[in-house]
């Protein structure tokens, strides 16, 4: 498994009746109750290519152009995933149970695995490391607020990549 089968695994769960429930907001709303395993295939498929094209999109419209320009791709691509995920899950029961954000975390981990872990950790702590010498050295108000923002959200990828972790040492 890989990055994008980590991050897919997080919207899927095991209910307590055996069947598999989808969460396509995770812990924000409610799971639908997958028919059989051939729509679980394709619901996969399309989280994970839809996260494959929208990760290089938002990189290259945050680097490129303005801020307003990514918050539009973001918004037109969650629009994209909203419809779609309508349409493939028409008709699916409603899940009796929610998912956890600690169950959430425990997929996606089992999906990502160790390796992949310890290096979104190390890249994140990076991040971080980076984010504070640009918001300490900085020469601009603008680019000490971004080593700011940078420290913030490398900072809580970096708890969560350890969270994860965590979860796959507790499992054993």
């Amino acid at each position: 498994m890989g990055y994008f089968d980590g991050l897919v695994n997080a919207a899927f769960k095991k209910t307590q009746d055996g069947k598999v429930a989808y969460y396509p907001w995770g812990v924000m709303g409610k799971g639908l109750v997958i028919p059989d395993e051939a729509h679980e295939h394709r619901l996969r498929n399309f989280i994970k290519t839809f996260y494959m094209g929208m990760f290089p999109l938002i990189v290259c419209a945050a680097v490129f152009f303005r801020p307003w320009h990514t918050f539009a791709v973001g918004v037109i691509g969650m629009g994209y995933f909203y419809i779609q995920s309508k349409r493939l899950t028409r008709g699916f029961a409603t899940a009796a149970e929610a998912i956890t954000v600690r169950e959430s975390l425990a997929n996606s981990a089992q999906g990502h695995g160790k390796r992949s872990l310890y290096a979104l950790a190390a890249g994140s702590g990076l991040f971080v490391l980076l984010g504070v010498w640009m918001a300490l050295a900085a020469p601009t108000t603008e680019k000490r607020v971004m080593g700011a923002l940078t420290v913030a959200f490398f900072g809580a990828c970096l708890l969560v990549s350890v969270k994860m972790i965590r979860s796959l040492r507790q499992d054993k």
